[in-house]
């Protein structure tokens, strides 16, 4: 039994009805489960008794009642309870009966004025993880629930996550008719399964007479055979029932006695169920009342041994995960953030699994190396109780199971089902078998439509094919590089699957690289890193594709077209986006076996009438071939499910498209019209007439009609024409169909949609000429999505479905939001912005109990009074949206076009009392261009922001509150021009853009962790030092981040500084002229090198504005002594997007951070050495839209500095381009040096861009 006093117990004493009832149910739980709980009674006595148990308890439960909050003694209570969970002395767990968490929320605005004290207790409470009775939820099944989560915290130390879980099984047990109950425990090795049935024989044996736990039963029952374990677990009970002393010999003599006896056995790890079986009798031997519980990692077993209840164990969710994996690693739990961001990447490998979780705690724990670099060689190791298991359980695989096996685990991990199961059918496999086989053995799984499979099992498996006699299936860069590089390599006949990504690779690949792959099944060429454009050259083209390929994926294909003798017999899939084809191949195919095409984004692709004999493809994906003028006539293909033709805007007449097409996109295409079709009865056909073209020549017979092709499409569930700008008009719509997509189009009128009884989605943003909406849209019961934006000509909308959980308004003409918005109790967002004529919001938004996202702005005829009065003032106190997660108060928003830095107060800061309780959700607030001269300290309150926009307003300091905003990762205070003084803020800031604060004179700089973007252009009017300073302050902040660091330095050093240059005198940085810089990479360098820091001017005209965003492109190319590129690689770094770029009339300079990780080979060791001699690099100016900017925007000055890991130094060395490229001649300066050479000639006005990919 737990220590005395365990539990405190907080609840209002004056309520009969919880005390007598739930709380004593509770209380009785507890003692059921060995644990003691205390409860105050009234009285003075009894409160000092109370908090002095309180002081030697280690959780409390707080029961918030109706009553609660109003209640004095029970709000001093939860003071006290609050003080001891900061100080990490007590665990809470908030339980609300009978009422919710969004009415207690609610309370925290009805407290009036009370102990400053009272509220914050309140707040901090309800918002902890707790339990909330749902509708179908029995009072019994709460307080089961609320006592697994109580024992969970009260033996942390001991079995992380298993309380919860015995919950479960005790309720799949319980519910099961009386008689020999059973429960299945399946799941992966390492998963906890033993642990768990452990936890239940603990639990659950002392109400048995009998009973035994055989732990790893396999090997038990090899080791002492049938009758030998009878004797070991029963034997006892025999000799005293019958009084004999012989060992167990006549298993029915057994049989006899315990057919009277209520037994717990639990068999661990069973593998062979007829073992199990002849163990159990077939439950035969065991009285009613009895419970049998397996373990197994195959789900077959349950199944023979005539188990029906199965519990799948789930894995350890994050903060369990982080729990389990500190303590085994650290000896205690993690509170620095730091060090949780570097145990992420620990606890996402292991996805849940506790044998791991413990394996790597334990092995950082012996390492004295930090964990990002510990890690990678580590994990390399297993917990040799998973490998064996999983090596186990695939031997015991038939031979098609092992191949769809490693197949997975090489290459279709996280691919789409449907794809795996083409692919391997066109193998000669059966996978709609032997995939569930796999399934069943826990070695892969199936979530949303893809293959699933553990990073340890993938491991395991890659293990298992390095391990092989021959090199069936490759997936390393190096190896595979080696393979296309020589034709003659020994083994190439052997390999089955090669699977590439080139993200660091540049060679040419010799044209008869593939000659000898006869058995070669899988070609996967493709980047994990799409801004990444690898140079995998064919200067002499490829000669020869192998026959056996069934899956064909080359993505960037630098050819024209694809090898004259390719033999397409055998391919399934053909996925060559982004590559250069203008056609597939001359002449004619056999292309039975092909299912899927993707040709996306092909820019020079005009046709691909090679596929017309391709009758059983499923897919055809043409989005954005934008040269490709004509689409096949596929009305023949029986199969074809899907076809996006989206962005071919050549494309002019709609598709031909067989009856039974599921999904067709056609968006941002040319298509003018829907044609019609004129249906014969006698030969059951159609003409496809579309003004003068005909796609079938066929006569019409005198009686034929003709209706639109849309009233023949039955199985249309997704129809996608936005931004067809010609298009009209639609007549008939599918009647099952799920999404439609009209937006940007010019129809002006729907037709009828009351008999769309699936729509889910209906999408009509910016159609300009609609004016109304079709009758019955309010009888839409499935729509889900409204998106009405943009619809300017829109006044009214007649009926709203009331199963609506997104309506989106904006930018229409509407007067008025119906009453009826009361009944849309599933509404999650609501976007009322730029609304011109609406005049007031309805007192009805008070029925929105799942709103979540709330955007309004200021229209001219709408009195932002009458918005603060109907949301912030009245609205939330009895609204109930205390859940809304995202509110934006917009305010004017085109004055920035205008100038209009200062209108007119609108909102004033009062109304903005007291709304920590009544947005406590919020997580994302915009106040922009509210003209609030003061910031209340109520704002820097909320818990749970996570972006805050104060935009164009007047205030002139931000309260230094705002730094216990711990969770804020956004700041945007642009155009506050009277802001004078930053002070501290959050360590979580990721973002800060303060562009246009002109008068700011002071930054606190006291940020620990690096920030992710900042953006200080047009700022600092009056102490360009502070400019100074920061670039000072983030250079050192390189210097000193040391090796423990090194992943945080990778993705977060970057920030750009702007100096001032007048018309009569120009800004110097001193650094290299010109748009190239050259590193050399010496011997010694190649084993520390970490990255890059990139210094680039960029050069404005004057009055020049970048309105398409501004970027700098960063080109880098790996050479050997011998000119020969090894890598290359190009990436853009963002400096501002197309909306907030500044006006710029002087230079910037940019701070850039480029990992060198990308480049180094794909070797065996920790951090195999990096193949060049010097690095290149190469500097552009681009838009948005990477298209590079003209001579008014250019990068005029440059520099590069190496940054290294000094090995078994906690610190950072860097050196920058020398301009005889001997860094092996010199030492490698400090930073200092590089600051040094930063000169701003004149003092004046400064603008800072912090800017961060």
């Amino acid at each position: 039994m737990v220590d005395c006093s365990d539990v405190y117990i907080s609840f209002d004493r004056s309520e009969d009805t919880v005390r007598y009832s739930f709380v004593s149910h509770l209380c009785a739980a507890f003692r059921r489960r060995g644990i003691s709980s205390f409860i105050r009674e009234n009285g003075s006595d009894s409160e000092s008794n109370g908090f002095s148990k309180l002081e030697t308890s280690r959780a409390s439960v707080v029961v918030f009642s109706e009553k609660y909050s109003s209640s004095k003694s029970c709000m001093e209570e939860l003071v006290k309870v609050s003080e001891r969970r900061r100080k990490n002395c007590l665990a809470v767990v908030p339980v609300f009966y009978p009422v919710t968490k969004s009415f207690m929320k609610k309370q925290i605005w009805n407290l009036g004025d009370v102990r400053s004290d009272w509220p914050s207790a309140l707040l901090e409470t309800v918002d902890l993880p707790g339990h909330e009775l749902y509708d179908t939820q029995s009072d019994s099944d709460f307080v089961e629930e609320i006592v697994a989560d109580v024992r969970e915290k009260l033996n942390m130390s001991d079995n992380i996550g298993i309380y919860s879980k015995l919950g479960k099984i005790e309720t799949l047990i319980y519910k099961q008719p009386w008689g020999v109950r059973s429960i299945g425990i399946w799941g992966m090795p390492g998963i906890g399964k033993t642990t768990l049935a452990k936890a239940a024989f603990d639990q659950l044996s002392g109400d048995y007479e009998a009973s035994c736990f055989i732990k790893d039963f396999n090997k038990a029952f090899h080791e002492k055979g049938l009758y030998g374990l009878l004797e070991a677990h029963f034997g006892k009970i025999l000799r005293e029932e019958l009084g004999i002393k012989s060992s167990i010999t006549r298993p029915i003599l057994l049989r006899n006695v315990l057919r009277h006896k209520r037994v717990l056995v639990v068999l661990d790890d069973v593998c062979k169920p007829l073992d199990a079986e002849s163990f159990l009798g077939g439950f035969d031997w065991f009285c009613p009342g009895s419970l049998i519980i397996i373990t197994s990692r195959d789900k077959q077993v349950f199944s023979i041994c005539r188990v029906d209840q199965i519990y799948e164990v789930p894995g350890l969710n994050e903060e369990e995960a982080l729990q389990l994996f500190s303590r085994c690693a650290f000896g205690k739990e993690i509170i620095h953030e730091s060090l949780q961001k570097l145990s992420k990447k620990v606890i996402d490998y292991a996805n849940g699994n506790p044998l791991a979780l413990i394996f790597f705690g334990c092995m950082s724990r012996k390492n004295p190396k930090p964990i990002e670099i510990a890690f990678p060689k580590v994990k390399k190791y297993l917990a040799h109780e998973i490998h064996d298991a999983v090596k186990s359980t695939y031997d015991s695989l038939s031979s098609n199971e092992k191949n769809i096996f490693l197949d997975i685990a090489c290459l279709f991990r996280g691919e789409n089902v449907d794809c795996v199961i083409h692919l391997l059918e066109g193998c000669g496999f059966f996978p709609r078998v032997e995939i569930n086989v796999l399934v069943e053995k826990c070695l892969v799984s199936m979530a949303e439509g893809r293959v699933v499979m553990h990073n340890l099992i993938q491991s395991i498996g890659r293990k298992i094919i390095n391990g092989g006699k021959r090199r069936s299936r490759l997936w390393k860069p190096l190896i595979i590089k080696y393979f296309l590089e020589d034709r003659q390599v020994l083994g190439s006949e052997d390999i089955e699957a090669i699977f590439l990504d080139p993200s660091a690779l540049s060679f040419d690949v010799n044209p008869m690289a593939f000659e000898n792959m006869y058995n070669l099944r899988y070609l996967k060429i493709c980047s994990s890193n799409p801004g990444n454009h690898y140079a995998l050259h064919l200067p002499k083209g490829v000669k020869s594709l192998p026959e056996e390929l069934r899956l064909l994926h080359w993505e960037h294909f630098p050819l024209l077209s694809l090898p004259q003798d390719f033999n397409t017999r055998n391919l399934v899939i053909l996925n060559m986006c982004y590559s250069k084809l203008q056609r597939l191949w001359e002449g004619t195919k056999e292309l039975g076996m092909l299912k899927r095409i993707m040709l996306c984004h092909s820019q020079q692709l005009v046709g691909i009438q090679e596929l017309q004999i391709a009758l059983n493809m499923e897919v055809i994906d043409l989005q954005g071939c934008a040269r490709l003028q004509r689409f096949l006539a596929t009305g023949h293909f029986q199969h074809l499910r899907v076809i996006n033709l989206s962005g071919c805007i050549k494309i002019k007449s709609f598709p031909e498209v067989p009856p039974n097409i599921e999904e067709l996109y056609l968006k941002q295409t040319g298509i003018r019209s829907i044609p019609t079709v004129t249906f014969s009865p006698q030969d059951n056909s159609f003409i496809y007439d579309h003004k003068d073209h005909k796609f079938l020549n066929r006569e019409v017979s005198s009686d034929s009609q003709s209706l639109s092709i849309m009233v023949y499409l039955d199985n249309l569930k997704v129809l996608d024409l936005s931004q067809c700008l010609e298009l009209e008009d639609i007549q008939g719509i599918p009647k099952n169909l799920r999404k439609l997509y009209l937006g940007g189009t010019a129809i002006k009128e729907l037709p009828s949609l009351m008999h769309l009884s699936e729509l889910v989605v209906l999408d009509l943003e910016n159609c300009k000429r609609l004016h109304k909406l079709p009758m019955g849209i309010g009888n839409l019961s499935s729509l889900a999505v409204l998106n009405l934006s943009g619809c300017s000509e829109l006044e009214d909308i007649q009926g709203i479905p009331r199963n609506l959980e997104e309506l989106y308004l904006a930018g229409t003409a509407i007067q008025e939001v119906t009453s009826l918005i009361k009944h849309l109790s599933e509404l999650v967002v609501l976007d009322l912005q730029n609304c011109k004529r609406l005049q007031h919001l309805p007192m009805e938004i008070s029925n929105l109990k799942s709103l979540v996202t709330l955007k309004l702005t200021d229209p001219s005829g709408m009195s932002i009074r009458e918005v603060s009065t109907s949301i912030i003032q009245n609205g939330i106190s009895e609204i109930g949206i205390s859940n809304l997660n995202y509110l934006l108060l917009t305010f004017n928003e085109n004055a920035e076009q205008r100038r209009e830095y200062l209108p007119r107060p609108r909102l004033p800061s009062s109304s903005l009392h007291g709304l920590v309780p009544r947005f406590y959700a919020l997580v994302s607030l915009s106040l922009f261009n509210a003209s609030l001269m003061h910031i209340p300290e109520e704002i820097c309150s909320l818990p749970s922001v996570v972006l805050l926009d104060l935009g164009r307003n007047g205030f002139s300091k931000i309260p230094e509150s705002i730094k216990q905003l711990s969770k804020l990762h956004s700041l945007r205070l642009r155009h506050c021009r009277n802001l004078i003084l930053l002070p501290a803020l959050p360590q979580s800031l990721k973002l800060l853009n303060v562009h246009g604060c002109v008068s700011l004179e002071s930054v606190s700089w006291g940020f620990e962790q690096f920030p992710s973007h900042y953006t200080f252009s047009d700022c600092f009017n009056k102490s360009p030092k502070v400019a100074r300073k920061r670039v000072v302050k983030g250079l050192a902040k390189v210097a000193s981040i040391g090796n423990e660091h090194q992943q945080e330095l990778i993705k977060a050093l970057a920030f750009s500084i702007c100096g001032p240059a007048g018309a009569d005198q120009a800004t110097s940085y001193n650094l290299r002229a010109g748009s190239f810089a050259t590193i050399e990479i010496t011997p010694s360098l190649r084993k520390t090198l970490l990255g890059f820091a990139i210094f680039v001017v960029v050069s404005f005209s004057d009055d020049s504005h970048n309105n398409a965003g501004l970027g700098v492109r960063c080109v880098s190319r790996w050479k050997t002594k011998k000119r020969v590129v090894t890598g290359k690689a190009e990436k853009v770094f963002r400096c501002w997007a197309p909306r907030e770029a500044p006006e710029v009339q002087r230079d910037h300079m940019f701070v850039f951070y480029e990992d060198a990780e990308m480049h180094r080979g794909g070797g065996e060791g920790n951090k195999p050495n990096i193949m060049a001699d010097h690095v290149e690099f190469e500097f552009q100016a681009v838009n948005g839209r990477n298209k590079v900017l003209g001579g008014n925007c250019m990068v005029t000055e440059c520099d590069v500095c190496v940054i290294t890991a000094a090995t078994g130094a906690a610190s950072l060395s860097v050196t920058n381009a020398s301009k005889d490229m001997s860094l092996s001649k010199n030492h490698s300066p400090k930073l200092s040096s590089v600051i040094g050479k930063l000169r701003f000639k004149r003092v004046g006005r400064f603008g800072g861009c912090v800017c961060l990919e």
